[in-house]
C-alpha cells in the first residue's frame, strides 16, 4: 500500500515534466506576459468619476476623470486616469483659484500625491498659463512642482524654465532654472 502513493507521485512528476518539455519557449513567454498582464487588471473601473478632496471640511479640490481605475498591488494601491484629468483646485474662501488638466494622471493612494502628465497645462484665476509635460500634486504639503521644462505665460512675460513649484492655486510660484524670459507686448 505504501508504494502506491509513491507511484501516483512518480507519474505526477513524469507527466508534467512530459507537459514542460512539449512548450516551446515562445509558448512560455507568452504564458509569463498573459500572467503579468493579468496582474495589471484593475480592481475597480469607473466611468465619469467626479473626486473630492477636502481637509477639515474645507474644499481643496475637485477631480475629474473620464475613466478611473483602482489597484491593489502588494504594497501600494493607486488610482490611475489613462483618459485624461482635470482637476480644480480651491482657496481658503472656497473660491476655485486654479485648473489643472492633463491627458494622463495617477494617484498614489498611500502616498498623497498625484502625477499628471502629457500635455499638463495650469491657470490661475489671473488667466497665467503654465505648460509642462508632467507635474506631481503633493497632497500633504499642499504643492505642485515639475522638474521637467515649463513654460509660464502671464499677461507681463513668458518664462521657461526647467523645473518649479507652487501652491495649487498657481499664485506663489518659483523656478528652479530659468533659460529665457520675454517680455509681452501689448
Amino acid at each position: 500500500m505504501k508504494l502506491l502513493p509513491s507511484a501516483f507521485r512518480a507519474i505526477k512528476v513524469i507527466a508534467a515534466a512530459g507537459l514542460l518539455s512539449s512548450c516551446g519557449s515562445s509558448d512560455l513567454n507568452e504564458a509569463e506576459r498573459i500572467t503579468l498582464d493579468q496582474q495589471e487588471v484593475p480592481v475597480e473601473t469607473g466611468k465619469d468619476i467626479t473626486v473630492i478632496y477636502t481637509d477639515s471640511a474645507r474644499l481643496q479640490a475637485e477631480v475629474m476623470a473620464n475613466t478611473m481605475n483602482r489597484y491593489k498591488k502588494e504594497n501600494e494601491a493607486y488610482l490611475e486616469m489613462p483618459d485624461g484629468v482635470i482637476a480644480y483646485f480651491y482657496n481658503d474662501k472656497e473660491e476655485r483659484s486654479s485648473t489643472l488638466t492633463a491627458n494622463h494622471g495617477v494617484r498614489y493612494t498611500g502616498k498623497g500625491k498625484t502625477v499628471v502628465r502629457d500635455s499638463v497645462v495650469v491657470v490661475n484665476r489671473k488667466g497665467d498659463t503654465l505648460r509642462t509635460e508632467r507635474m506631481v500634486w503633493n497632497e500633504r504639503k499642499n504643492f505642485i512642482r515639475s522638474e521637467k521644462e515649463v513654460t509660464v505665460k502671464t499677461s507681463e512675460e513668458i518664462i521657461n524654465a526647467r523645473g518649479f513649484r507652487s501652491n495649487p492655486s498657481f499664485t506663489e510660484y518659483e523656478f528652479y532654472d530659468i533659460q529665457g524670459t520675454v517680455a509681452v507686448e501689448e
